[in-house]
């Protein structure tokens, strides 16, 4: 003979509604994603020819209350430009690590926001680049002044060049 609880009725029907809210949110997801549009870059891939800037190495910029974190971004000769993300400086090693392996190229390879593109107009440094938002991949373009061929200054922020090899594969489905 089956024994009943009492609360066990209750208990089936919170489960139920956990289950169906649960289904809900995994469906808005799914449809949010793929139901999104990303926006075309409007800047024109081109080579780099010119001498004006370095691109043996990367960018960076410390950054934070205590300079404690640090941003990246690698410029290629086919006018690739790639977002190195940030890092917190203390781990820094791991992520020059995850560059020269290609672990971050694997990485970089699967999302968007990482990818862009840039040109040189004179002492201007401009690129466009996607951003993750609310509706998944928005671009923006920025421009910047080149102060040497190792010194760009963007947004007020003054990044510096960084010998580094091998750079991460510029190789990506995103940018032609």
């Amino acid at each position: 003979m089956k024994e009943w609880y009492p609360h066990q009725n209750s208990i089936m029907k919170q489960t139920r509604k956990l289950t169906r809210i649960l289904l809900a949110m995994i469906m808005f997801l799914i449809l949010g994603c793929f139901g999104t549009e990303i926006e075309p870059l409007t800047l024109e891939r081109i080579e780099n020819n010119s001498s004006l800037l370095k691109l043996e190495g990367y960018y960076f910029n410390i950054f934070g209350d205590m300079s404690e974190n640090i941003e990246i971004f690698f410029l290629y000769q086919n006018g690739v430009f790639l977002d190195g993300a940030s890092s917190e400086i203390s781990k820094l090693n791991q992520r020059e690590l995850d560059f020269k392996s290609g672990a971050y190229a694997n990485i970089a390879g699967e999302r968007q926001s990482r990818w862009g593109v840039y040109k040189i107009e004179n002492d201007q440094f401009v690129y466009e680049k996607w951003y993750a938002g609310n509706s998944c991949c928005i671009t923006a373009i920025k421009t910047g002044l080149i102060k040497s061929d190792s010194v760009l200054v963007i947004d007020g922020r003054e990044f510096l060049f960084k010998p580094f090899s091998p750079k991460p594969d510029s190789t990506n489905t995103f940018i032609n």
